[in-house]
Protein backbone atom coordinates (compact mmCIF):
# COMPACT_ATOMS: atom_id res chain seq x y z
CA UNK A 1 0.00 0.00 0.00
CA UNK A 2 1.61 3.27 -1.00
CA UNK A 3 1.98 5.86 1.74
CA UNK A 4 -0.67 8.24 0.38
CA UNK A 5 -3.28 5.49 0.23
CA UNK A 6 -2.16 4.30 3.67
CA UNK A 7 -2.60 7.80 5.17
CA UNK A 8 -5.98 8.31 3.49
CA UNK A 9 -7.17 4.94 4.77
CA UNK A 10 -6.30 5.74 8.40
CA UNK A 11 -7.68 9.27 8.12
CA UNK A 12 -10.93 7.84 6.73
CA UNK A 13 -11.40 5.57 9.72
CA UNK A 14 -10.69 8.42 12.13
CA UNK A 15 -7.37 7.60 13.75
CA UNK A 16 -5.12 10.11 12.02
CA UNK A 17 -4.74 12.21 15.16
CA UNK A 18 -2.73 9.39 16.76
CA UNK A 19 -0.63 8.73 13.69
CA UNK A 20 0.59 12.31 13.38
CA UNK A 21 2.94 12.48 16.33
CA UNK A 22 4.19 15.96 16.90
CA UNK A 23 7.52 16.14 15.08
CA UNK A 24 7.97 19.87 15.72
CA UNK A 25 9.19 20.44 19.23
CA UNK A 26 10.31 23.64 20.78
CA UNK A 27 13.55 23.55 22.73
CA UNK A 28 11.74 23.87 26.06
CA UNK A 29 10.02 20.50 25.63
CA UNK A 30 11.86 17.85 27.56
CA UNK A 31 12.29 14.20 26.65
CA UNK A 32 10.20 13.25 29.69
CA UNK A 33 7.28 15.30 28.35
CA UNK A 34 7.67 13.69 24.93
CA UNK A 35 7.69 10.24 26.49
CA UNK A 36 4.55 11.03 28.48
CA UNK A 37 2.85 12.48 25.40
CA UNK A 38 3.71 9.36 23.39
CA UNK A 39 2.31 7.15 26.13
CA UNK A 40 -0.86 9.26 26.42
CA UNK A 41 -1.45 9.25 22.65
CA UNK A 42 -0.86 5.52 22.42
CA UNK A 43 -3.19 4.92 25.38
CA UNK A 44 -5.84 7.06 23.68
CA UNK A 45 -5.50 5.02 20.47
CA UNK A 46 -5.63 1.78 22.49
CA UNK A 47 -8.84 2.93 24.18
CA UNK A 48 -10.31 4.17 20.87
CA UNK A 49 -9.74 0.80 19.21
CA UNK A 50 -11.69 -0.81 22.05
CA UNK A 51 -14.67 1.48 21.50
CA UNK A 52 -13.94 4.22 24.05
CA UNK A 53 -14.42 7.20 21.74
CA UNK A 54 -13.10 10.60 22.90
CA UNK A 55 -15.71 13.37 23.06
CA UNK A 56 -14.16 15.35 20.22
CA UNK A 57 -14.41 12.46 17.70
CA UNK A 58 -17.58 11.48 15.92
CA UNK A 59 -17.93 8.19 14.14
CA UNK A 60 -20.92 6.13 13.07
CA UNK A 61 -19.05 2.83 13.29
CA UNK A 62 -16.71 2.87 16.28
CA UNK A 63 -14.22 0.01 16.47
CA UNK A 64 -14.94 -2.65 19.05
CA UNK A 65 -11.74 -4.65 19.35
CA UNK A 66 -10.71 -6.65 22.37
CA UNK A 67 -7.71 -5.45 24.39
CA UNK A 68 -5.47 -8.05 22.71
CA UNK A 69 -6.70 -7.13 19.22
CA UNK A 70 -6.20 -3.41 19.92
CA UNK A 71 -2.66 -4.08 21.16
CA UNK A 72 -1.93 -6.13 18.02
CA UNK A 73 -2.99 -3.17 15.84
CA UNK A 74 -0.77 -0.78 17.84
CA UNK A 75 2.15 -3.21 17.75
CA UNK A 76 1.75 -3.58 13.97
CA UNK A 77 1.56 0.19 13.40
CA UNK A 78 4.67 0.68 15.53
CA UNK A 79 6.78 -2.14 14.15
CA UNK A 80 5.69 -2.26 10.51
CA UNK A 81 4.85 1.35 9.63
CA UNK A 82 6.63 3.28 12.44
CA UNK A 83 3.44 5.28 13.02
CA UNK A 84 3.27 4.61 16.76
CA UNK A 85 6.34 4.81 19.02
CA UNK A 86 7.83 1.36 19.47
CA UNK A 87 8.96 2.21 23.01
CA UNK A 88 5.44 1.66 24.39
CA UNK A 89 4.72 -1.87 25.59
CA UNK A 90 1.83 -3.66 27.21
CA UNK A 91 2.52 -5.35 30.55
CA UNK A 92 1.92 -9.09 30.27
CA UNK A 93 0.87 -9.27 33.93
CA UNK A 94 -1.58 -6.39 34.49
CA UNK A 95 -2.25 -5.29 30.89
CA UNK A 96 -1.41 -1.60 31.27
CA UNK A 97 0.60 0.29 28.69
CA UNK A 98 3.94 1.70 29.83
CA UNK A 99 6.89 3.59 28.35
CA UNK A 100 9.94 1.32 28.28
CA UNK A 101 12.37 4.25 28.61
CA UNK A 102 10.72 5.28 31.86
CA UNK A 103 9.95 2.00 33.64
CA UNK A 104 9.56 -1.73 33.36
CA UNK A 105 11.62 -4.53 31.94
CA UNK A 106 11.60 -6.91 29.00
CA UNK A 107 12.76 -10.44 29.75
CA UNK A 108 12.58 -12.15 26.37
CA UNK A 109 13.65 -15.68 27.18
CA UNK A 110 11.91 -18.91 28.07
CA UNK A 111 8.09 -18.61 28.01
CA UNK A 112 5.71 -15.62 28.40
CA UNK A 113 5.21 -13.30 30.19
CA UNK A 114 7.96 -11.17 28.67
CA UNK A 115 7.00 -7.54 29.46
CA UNK A 116 6.66 -6.15 32.99
CA UNK A 117 5.63 -2.58 33.89
CA UNK A 118 7.15 -0.84 36.90
CA UNK A 119 4.26 -1.89 39.14
CA UNK A 120 4.67 -5.58 38.27
CA UNK A 121 8.46 -5.80 38.65
CA UNK A 122 8.13 -7.40 42.09
CA UNK A 123 5.37 -9.87 41.22
CA UNK A 124 5.99 -13.60 41.47
CA UNK A 125 6.01 -13.87 37.66
CA UNK A 126 8.80 -11.28 37.32
CA UNK A 127 10.89 -12.76 40.14
CA UNK A 128 10.57 -16.25 38.63
CA UNK A 129 11.46 -14.91 35.20
CA UNK A 130 14.62 -13.25 36.58
CA UNK A 131 15.66 -16.53 38.24
CA UNK A 132 15.23 -18.36 34.93
CA UNK A 133 17.24 -15.66 33.16
CA UNK A 134 20.04 -15.91 35.72
CA UNK A 135 20.18 -19.70 35.31
CA UNK A 136 20.23 -19.41 31.52
CA UNK A 137 23.02 -16.82 31.62
CA UNK A 138 25.10 -18.98 33.98
CA UNK A 139 24.60 -21.96 31.67
CA UNK A 140 25.73 -19.88 28.64
CA UNK A 141 28.84 -18.70 30.49
CA UNK A 142 29.70 -22.26 31.55
CA UNK A 143 29.21 -23.47 27.96
CA UNK A 144 31.52 -20.72 26.63
CA UNK A 145 34.16 -21.58 29.21
CA UNK A 146 33.99 -25.28 28.25
CA UNK A 147 34.25 -24.52 24.55
CA UNK A 148 37.19 -22.12 25.12
CA UNK A 149 38.92 -24.81 27.21
CA UNK A 150 38.30 -27.42 24.49
CA UNK A 151 39.77 -25.10 21.84
CA UNK A 152 42.87 -24.42 23.95
CA UNK A 153 43.38 -28.11 24.67
CA UNK A 154 43.02 -29.02 21.00
CA UNK A 155 45.84 -26.67 20.12
CA UNK A 156 46.37 -24.23 17.28
CA UNK A 157 46.17 -26.89 14.53
CA UNK A 158 42.61 -27.97 15.50
CA UNK A 159 41.00 -25.05 13.67
CA UNK A 160 42.54 -26.05 10.30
Amino acid sequence: MDSRLHDRHFRAIGISRWLDLDRTRDSATTMKNDNQTNLEKTQELYDFLQGNIPENIRTDNPPTLTADQAWTVIWFLGNQYWQVPDCIEKCDVCGTLYHTWEEGECMDYDKPPFFFCGSCMDTEEAVTKRRIGTRLERARIAMRKRSNTDIRQAGPDASK
